[in-house]
């Protein structure tokens, strides 16, 4: 049944109440690092910020960053199947690897997939603190790959008295988490730590009418994640952190066009960084010196299951290596500045082999890719507030590489607040870019037919054009506050392959995408304990033929909400989320198909049972709707999960 979007925003409007990200009136005003790498209050921020705090997270019950992300405007998430599957994400209509994600200031993007991106289906939420999400182009700050933005988690920091909680919850498709977790600190020491441990069965991600007959396979999924983060205090002003994650993850496929009973795939993956900071010259100046390193290793193996059918054996290895200063410069109290530089290295290892049987042999693809390669850069930006009402941002950045001669890019973030209507107008224009992928650059996938695929070492980066202008207005006293912005992004040198007359392949800057939309909604709080906010955001792309791109959504709407049972310091919250009609790649052809859209609903609560004690509960896919986020893979089925929280 086709879907209005108008009826289904007024209608979730009356249906509960939801919840807003974000301070509550009379809370303390938030403060944003991503955007600008300072801590700026929100409300003096230009760029389009959503911030997601731990709180936020616990009230909606979310386990995994994907479920917290496809609740936020602009952000399309897909995923190839149930939990654990391939899961990629269009920011405000771009590319899947246009989005650059930070776990404490580590860049987790995996070097070793095909263009680069990051695949968001085994980063867990335990042990956050909060994410910020800032859209946008953001290379002026960020580099490669911050077209269509930046997501930056931040972990928990320890505070006050050992605190060590235990958790459980149980559920549909023999789904159980376990947790543990110890935090605390005093004058000089601080600490966070968690160990938690996810397992379900699952649901075929396979939909029925693509069985052929065969029976339902459950396509299971564990992860277990263990987080740290610490920091000494040796003298006032002066302090050294330690984060680190390590993330083991398995998970059941089905490859190719239907079920695949044995097909798996393992990912490890190793996160960490060490951090000084200081404070000088009475706080002027706020050095930081880190050093990261990532370590990510993917396998997927898959038996033939008949003569004719497909086998995989592959390994893929992908490090980062990054070393950073940031020097942040207090010019006078309306005028600050940051100066960065960050040298980062990069390596890709490929390995094994993919065979696809037919009458007529094997076709085997061999994967045969080892590359590094290197960038130092630097970066520019001064923050200013000129009468107490403007505030802006005016920053350069300079990307040298080994291989090629980099990028240079800039942005400029106005904002105008009007104090006496609660206005804030905002702008931004800005550009960005992505560099080549390792394997778009230097791989090699050859055949046994004698053809291959190479990588091209001449590719451009890809290069974008972006700004947007928005209005945020306040209401009543606060308790009603409206948003809209639009957006308008231009991409240029798109990296395809493409087939020579040798039947070799390659990559080449042939594409080209005009993208545009805006986002819009409003958060309504009709008492102090219950908040209402509903978001919509419209999205056009087109690439240089007047295509459309794929997986992008038309219209996107998402309604959360919380409403708090003070006296009995119980939670109610009911989410609705809405994904429009799109254009897909149909799972058997491969042909480009277009798709309907769908409506998933989810309802919880939780409940202060005691002074340490707190009891969760929820229903996902409240009305058990049948849906394909990607075409060919089965979204997972209504489910009910239960759990208990205990603090000591």
């Amino acid at each position: 049944m086709k879907t209005s979007i108008t009826r289904l925003v007024i209608g979730m409007a009356f249906v509960a109440p939801v919840p807003v990200f974000g301070a509550e009136s009379g809370a303390e005003e938030p403060i944003v690092v991503t955007a600008t790498r300072i801590p700026t209050p929100l409300q003096q921020v230009a760029s389009s910020v959503t911030v997601i705090t731990a709180d936020d997270i616990r009230a909606n019950q979310w386990r995994s960053l994907p479920e917290a992300l496809a609740a936020q405007p602009g952000m399309r998430v897909a995923t190839s199947g149930g939990i654990g599957a391939q899961t990629s994400l269009f920011t405000r209509g771009t590319n899947s690897n246009h989005t650059l994600v930070l776990l404490d200031g580590i860049e987790i993007a995996d070097p070793s997939t095909p263009n680069g991106a990051y695949d968001f289906a085994h980063l867990s939420l335990n042990n956050i603190e909060r994410i910020e999400i800032v859209r946008g182009p953001q290379s002026t700050l960020y580099g490669s790959g911050a077209l269509g933005g930046v997501i930056n988690i931040i972990t928990r920091r320890g505070q006050g008295p050992g605190q060590y909680t235990a958790s459980f919850e149980g559920g549909s498709f023999h789904t159980y988490t376990e947790g543990l977790s110890a935090r605390g600190s005093d004058s000089r020491f601080h600490y966070s730590m968690e160990l938690s441990q996810f397992n379900t069965a699952g649901q075929s991600i396979t939909p029925e009418r693509l069985r052929a007959g065969q029976g339902n396979e459950n396509d299971g999924y564990r992860n277990t994640t263990a987080s740290f983060q610490g920091g000494i205090t040796p003298t006032a002003g002066t302090e050294f952190n330690l984060y680190a994650r390590s993330i083991h993850a398995h998970s059941q496929l089905d490859i190719g066009t239907g079920e695949d009973p044995d097909s798996e795939s393992g990912v490890m993956q190793r996160f960490v960084r060490l951090e000084a900071k200081s404070s000088l010259a009475d706080g002027r100046w706020k050095p930081v010196l880190g050093y990261s390193r990532s370590r990510q290793d993917r396998q997927t193996d898959n038996n033939r299951q008949s003569p004719l059918g497909d086998e995989e054996h592959t390994r893929f290895l992908g490090e980062t290596e990054t070393t950073d200063f940031q020097n942040q410069v207090s010019l006078s109290s309306n005028n600050q500045a940051v100066l960065g530089y960050e040298t980062k290295k990069d390596r890709v290892t490929g390995a094994g082999s993919a065979a696809f049987g037919s009458s007529f042999g094997d076709f085997i693809l061999t994967q045969n890719t080892h590359a590094q390669e290197r960038v130092e850069s630097w970066y520019l930006q001064e923050q200013f507030t000129l009468a107490d009402d403007f505030h802006g941002a005016v920053g350069i950045r300079s990307d040298n590489y080994d291989s090629f001669p980099g990028a240079r890019t800039w942005r400029f973030t106005p904002l105008y607040a009007i104090p006496e209507t609660s206005t804030k107008l905002k702008a931004s224009y800005g550009t960005g870019y992505r560099a080549p992928s390792l394997y778009e650059r230097f791989g090699s996938t050859p055949t046994n037919f004698g053809t291959a695929y190479t990588g091209n070492p001449a590719l451009k980066p890809e290069e974008s054009k972006g700004w947007e202008v928005g209005i945020e207005q306040a209401l009543n006293g606060g308790r009603l506050e409206p948003h809209f912005t639009y957006y308008k992004n231009r991409i240029t040198n798109l990296i395809k392959v493409i087939y020579l007359p040798s039947f070799d392949s390659t990559s080449v800057n042939i594409d080209s995408a005009v993208i545009e939309g805006y986002e819009t909604g409003f958060s309504f709080r009709p008492s102090n304990d219950t908040t209402i906010t509903t978001e919509y955001t419209r999205t056009r792309t087109r690439d240089q033929n007047g295509q459309e791109l794929l997986r992008r959504p038309r219209q996107m709407a998402a309604i959360q909400g919380r409403t708090r049972i003070v006296p009995h310091d119980a939670d109610l919250t009911l989410s609705l989320r809405y994904t429009g009609r799109r254009k897909d790649v149909d799972r058997v052809t491969g042909a480009a198909i277009n798709t309907g859209g769908y409506t998933l609903a989810g309802i919880g609560a939780s409940w202060q049972s005691s002074k340490n004690t707190r009891l969760h509960g929820r229903v996902d896919n409240l009305f058990n709707r049948k849906y394909e986020p990607v075409d060919g893979f089965q979204g997972t089925g209504a489910g009910f999960f239960a759990g208990i929280e205990a603090n000591f």
